[in-house]
């Protein structure tokens, strides 16, 4: 997809706001892993350039019920901008479609390069479609940016 006069959208910076990972004192890696609770919520912002846009994800993975096999806790938050040449639809439709699963990417990578010398080893979070998540606000979104 071609877009912003020619170019295209990418991350020009990322940064990892809050990173807490706790290992489960409890944790038996011979047990099947479960999911147990995976909390995320996503948000969007326009840049006072008025056409680059910020993006942020906070997750928060942890057991939800006895039985649950996961080896850490973990809450992250982190933050990416993508400057675009101009504001326009095509560009907001592929934040909300791919932006967000570029930033969780690279904050599952993180997550999984941190525990990898931890005692239970590396931990991948489950992939899941952010963008999901992060369309339950994009009619609010296209409703209110500035014209």
């Amino acid at each position: 997809m071609n877009l912003t006069d020619g170019g295209y959208l990418q991350p020009c910076s990322y940064v990892v706001d809050k990173l807490m990972i706790e290992p489960y004192d409890d944790y038996d890696s011979k047990a099947p892993k479960k999911l147990g609770r995976f909390g995320c919520d996503t948000f969007i912002k326009r840049l006072s350039d008025g056409h680059s846009y910020l993006l942020h994800i906070e997750m928060d993975i942890s057991i939800d019920e006895p039985g649950d096999s996961l080896p850490y806790h973990v809450i992250m938050q982190a933050t990416s901008a993508f400057p675009a040449k101009a504001q326009n639809e095509e560009n907001e439709e592929w934040l909300f479609s791919n932006g967000f699963q570029i930033l969780f990417g690279l904050m599952c990578g993180d997550i999984a390069a941190t525990t990898s010398r931890f005692q239970y080893g590396t931990f991948v979070p489950a992939v899941i479609d952010v963008s999901q998540i992060a369309n339950t606000f994009k009619k609010e979104f296209f409703a209110t940016r500035l014209k």
